[in-house]
């Protein structure tokens, strides 16, 4: 899933009850960390999954999958499908930049799942009970399985028409490709 970076999208600034509770759902067995951020020459923004193996083919180590936990302070929690650097001491880095600046982010390992050129969506932890917070999560699983539902391996191309459909059913305009870019914030308020 995209990570879209804004003001209210950060690393959390402690590992709380609630960022324990979603990382239990992720995974029971692991511990969160905070892993620093360096990236490498060459690599891109949200390519971790091309970023780490070319740089374990040329500086060794390995390839820790896992989950960047994100906090929107307020709102959620959410776990987005990862991968970081394992050097070969075994010490974790982030060798793919991120827009948002982040010198560090915290980082869950996975012990089960692995990239298999199949979209994982976010999972997602809300922090209240406000209409607005349920309508970001469910929003963001629709424009995921509509991702999901194109996604070649590489990258997701995806009819115009069904996008608009899923931007009909939360209300927005179908039609306005402009109403939501890339990187520009939700019009629900959610941060997202």
């Amino acid at each position: 899933m995209i990570h879209i970076p804004n003001p209210k999208n950060t690393t959390p600034v402690s590992i709380d009850e609630n960022v324990m509770k979603l990382c239990s759902q992720i995974d029971p067995t692991q511990r969160a960390q905070y892993v620093p951020v360096s990236a490498t020459v060459g690599s891109r923004m949200e390519n971790c999954f091309t970023n780490v193996p070319a740089h374990v083919a040329t500086a060794g180590g390995s390839i820790q999958y896992g989950w960047a936990i994100w906090e929107h302070p307020g709102i959620l929690i959410e776990g987005m499908f990862h991968a970081v650097w394992s050097k070969p001491d075994g010490q974790l880095l982030d060798i793919t930049p991120t827009r948002d600046g982040e010198e560090r982010i915290l980082f869950l390992r996975d012990s089960v799942r692995k990239w298999e050129r199949r979209l994982i969506d976010n999972i997602r932890l809300p922090l209240n009970d406000a209409p607005k917070t349920h309508f970001a999560i469910n929003f963001s699983k629709a424009l995921s399985a509509l991702q999901s539902k194109y996604f070649d391996g590489d990258k997701s191309a995806y009819p115009m028409d069904e996008y608009d459909h899923v931007l009909a059913r939360f209300g927005f305009r179908p039609g306005h490709k402009d109403q939501l870019g890339p990187y520009e914030l939700c019009p629900c308020g959610s941060g997202k």
